[in-house]
């Protein structure tokens, strides 16, 4: 009979928290709201970190590792552009078609 008791008690307790912390995520969303964000900011993997204007190096760094976890090579075409194949066809170099 304690055990049971126990296990009641338990579950209020648990009710209690679950409605604490949906109070919580309420407020941070009516923050959100509050500051006219189309997106709210998360760390999801399918979408990049969003650029609020402030603190851009941290931004970079995130955008950064996004891109990269897309595909490695990404990052290297952001920084020095992107490597497009050539055929020479009469001394005058044309871009590769995607065929070839």
């Amino acid at each position: 009979m304690v055990f049971v008791q126990t296990l009641k008690h338990s579950a209020a307790r648990y009710q209690q928290l679950v409605s604490e912390l949906a109070l919580i995520v309420i407020q941070i969303f009516s923050k959100m709201v509050g500051q006219n964000q189309t997106f709210a900011e998360s760390a999801s993997i399918n979408r990049p970190p969003l650029f609020t204007g402030e603190n851009y190096p941290f931004w970079k760094v995130r955008m950064q590792i996004f891109l990269e976890s897309v595909d490695r090579g990404i990052w290297d075409v952001v920084l020095n552009d992107p490597f497009v194949p050539v055929d020479i066809v009469n001394d005058v170099q044309e871009p590769k078609s995607f065929s070839q």
